[in-house]
Formats: structure tokens, sequence, C-alpha cells
């Protein structure tokens, strides 16, 4: 599909179609909101090439969707252009998911009741915040990750923020990592543990004109079934 307003219509007309999304959960946050509904009904998976714990906090949020990695596709592609023919038996999320297609079972956890993005992201930031204190993230580390969002990333300016020594902020840096399961890089710390509005790469679209799309194409396939019974 070119836009998302296609792709809303196409799944709509193709109630047999399956879903693969090759993306960072992170960065469609109003994708995968306009899609709530029809994942109800369609088989997804993502392809990331990339899993950090916003990733994984988008597709938990949204059925606990199933995400395989770019490895897995790239070791097939790789066998592919030496042999000419993919490895047998073929292993891994892909596989599983091509040989038994399945929709979601995992809970929602994003109400469609947001006609703006602003209220979304906020509602997203939320999420994120009860999923870091779940993992067991203090105060304190929520401090350091806020100055380290404003630009604080030297150990000597941090002191100063933080009222804390070099020591404790290098301390309190390594147990939060090891709480959201990151590697030590500064990249998975500022975009793994928040949602950044000005990186998501979907058009917003409202509950109703998501809505308004599906019902048009439901009633044009409609029609189309009404006009063939005719002839």
């Amino acid at each position: 599909a070119d836009s998302l307003p296609c792709l809303l219509q196409s799944l709509t007309g193709t109630p047999e179609a399956v879903l693969i999304l090759c993306l960072r959960p992170r960065e469609h946050i109003y994708l995968f909101y306009a899609l709530k509904n029809l994942l109800l009904d369609h088989p997804v998976l993502v392809i990331s090439d990339e899993l950090l714990f916003s990733d994984r906090l988008v597709l938990h949020s949204w059925g606990d969707i199933t995400c395989a990695s770019y490895g897995e596709i790239q070791s097939v592609i790789s066998c592919l252009q030496k042999s000419g023919h993919c490895p047998y038996p073929l292993e891994g999320k892909l596989a599983n998911f091509l040989s038994a297609p399945e929709c979601v079972t995992g809970f929602f956890e994003v109400p469609m009741i947001f006609n703006n993005p602003k209220r979304l992201m906020r509602y997203m930031s939320l999420l994120m915040h009860r999923a870091t204190t779940s993992c067991g993230v203090t105060s304190s580390q929520q401090k350091l990750l806020w100055a380290l969002y404003k630009g604080h990333y030297s150990l000597s300016g941090l002191t100063n923020i933080l009222n804390k020594n070099e020591k404790q902020i290098w301390q309190d840096k390594n147990r939060l990592l090891v709480k959201l399961g990151m590697k030590n890089r500064l990249y998975e710390l500022l975009y793994g543990s928040r949602f950044c509005p000005d990186m998501q790469r979907t058009a917003f679209i409202s509950p109703a004109d998501a809505k308004k799309l599906c019902d048009a194409e439901e009633s044009a396939e409609y029609e189309k079934t009404r006009a063939s019974l005719r002839v």
C-alpha cells in the first residue's frame, strides 16, 4: 500500500490478507493505532533491524505482536543468493508465521479515544513510565534519563544536576541498562526509554477517520458483490 488510508482499505477489502511490517515499532505508533481494529482479524508480523525497550513496549501494547529480526531475513536471502533455494528446514519466527499465521491474542493497552496525536503520545509516555517503573527503575534513575534527554551527556555536568558524584551516576546508569535490557549505548538510553513525536514516520489518523475509510471500503465491496449476483 502507498499510504496508511490505502492500507486500511486494502485490509478491509481483503479479509484473508496477512500483514508483514518491516519497521521500527517506536517510529510507527500512529500506524499501530490506526490498525487496531484490523489487527483483530488479520495476522501480523513485524520485522525490525533493532528492538529497543520502546519497540518491545509498542508491540506489547498492541496485542503482543511477534517480531522477527532483520538478521533472520538476511540469512534466508544470503542462502538464496548462494544456493538458489531457502535453507531447509526453514526455522525462526518468520517461518512459524508463514506456516501458521495467527492474529494477536494479547491485550490492547491503548484505548481508541484519542483524536489528536499529542494526547496519544502523552498516553504512550504514561505507558512507558509504568513499564520502566515495573522494571524497577527508581525516581533517581528517571531523573538521570530526563537529564540525558535535555542533552547533558558528560559525567561532570550530570554531577551538578543530579547532586551525585560520578561513581554514583555511573552505577545508576549501569543498573538502569540492566533493568531495561539495554546495551551500554547512549542511543539506547535516549530512544529506548521514551517515545518521540518528531520521529513518527506515519501520519496520524483518528479512530473516526479510520472507521470511515474502512466503512467506505466495506460498502464498495458489498456493492460489487451485489452487482456480481445480479449478473
